[in-house]
């Protein structure tokens, strides 16, 4: 990187954080994230990392005391990857000392704004819909939202198991001639009577999965928006700030959003303002760690002893390195934060 681009970077970067206008600024966490707060009894409030820390600590200690009784199973190897990877991302985002967690939050009115990223797409791209369906291709289901009056929820219908496995099939497929994967969703939901005939326009936008088994551009060309990685974080974020506009939250009247941090069983999603990568998305979530984990337990997920245990915290660590920034770009990040 040449002097140029650096000092525009570090401009660019100051100009972010004068923006806070003095306010200080926090993250919010998504995802599975979300699940581990609730378990840690830190949804819906401001919470520091160094209290995160140790309120994840505990949890893990309380994890190895109880290795070898019989309420011990896969949840709690679930469990012990989830607290792993937010101690984890806590270290990896080591510039915001403040964190919030909340998926759903409540007007006066008693309906609910979601930070979903399916509401992200909405607001952005179809912004004055008020009423119809929106599908979302997951990488295990197509998930349905519906709008009626200006009011978005997720209803209960997906497309899961063999059906989804024979979407998949046909997006294999080098020639879509045949039927492509719109026409063959169509057909689905016409038949349940979502759509009254197979012309009537449906809206379905995918990532991660999707990205993986066919270019974009194909996506785009047969009726199917596909978003990027950069997108993809970009409107989970601009969801996670809607939510906040519409709904304020008691405590956060002197605090500025500048990160939207997450991940899943698949991913682990970034969108941070702070950072010297803004954002990005890592092939790494809860799957593959518990994975790793199984590996030192036995066929019912048991451990034999607690070095056992330790040793599987190492190898999850040790898994998450790979996703840690080389020396240079630690290097450029100390020096950024600088300024």
């Amino acid at each position: 990187m040449s002097i140029g681009e650096l000092s525009h970077s570090v401009s660019s970067l100051t100009q972010s954080v004068e923006s806070l206008d003095n306010k200080t600024p926090f993250g919010q966490l998504t995802g599975l994230a979300n699940k581990m707060s609730k378990i840690l009894n830190c949804e819906g409030e401001l919470v520091t990392t160094n209290s995160y820390m140790v309120k994840l600590d505990v949890y893990i200690s309380g994890l190895r005391d109880t290795i070898k009784t019989s309420t011990y199973n896969s949840n709690n190897l679930e469990n012990m990857s989830n607290a792993i990877m937010l101690k984890w991302i806590l270290e990896q985002n080591s510039e915001i000392q403040y964190w919030y967690s909340r998926n759903k939050f409540q007007k006066d009115d008693q309906t609910y704004v979601c930070n979903y990223l399916w509401n992200g797409y909405k607001i952005v791209k179809y912004k004055d819909l008020k009423n119809g369906i929106i599908l979302e291709l997951k990488s295990e289901e197509i998930t349905f939202y519906k709008g009626v009056n200006g009011v978005w929820n997720e209803i209960d219908f997906k497309i899961i198991g063999k059906d989804y496995d024979k979407f998949w099939e046909i997006v294999s497929e080098e020639d879509w001639d045949r039927i492509t994967p719109l026409e063959y969703i169509k057909a689905i939901i016409l038949d349940i009577g979502f759509i009254n005939s197979m012309d009537d326009s449906v809206i379905i936008f995918g990532t991660h999965k999707a990205r993986q088994l066919c270019d974009i551009s194909k996506w785009h060309k047969y009726g199917i928006d596909i978003i990027s990685e950069e997108e993809e974080c970009r409107l989970q974020y601009l969801s996670v700030i809607n939510a906040h506009e519409k709904v304020p939250q008691a405590g956060l009247q002197m605090y500025e959003l500048c990160a939207v941090i997450g991940y899943d069983y698949e991913n682990y999603k970034v969108y941070n303002n702070l950072a010297y990568e803004q954002s990005f998305i890592y092939n790494v979530g809860l799957n593959s760690l518990v994975k790793i984990i199984k590996e030192r337990t036995n066929s019912d997920c048991k451990y034999l002893s607690i070095d056992q245990f330790n040793e599987s915290i190492e190898d999850v660590k040790d898994e998450l390195y790979k996703y840690e920034d080389g020396m240079f770009l630690k290097l450029k990040k100390r020096f950024y934060s600088i300024f």
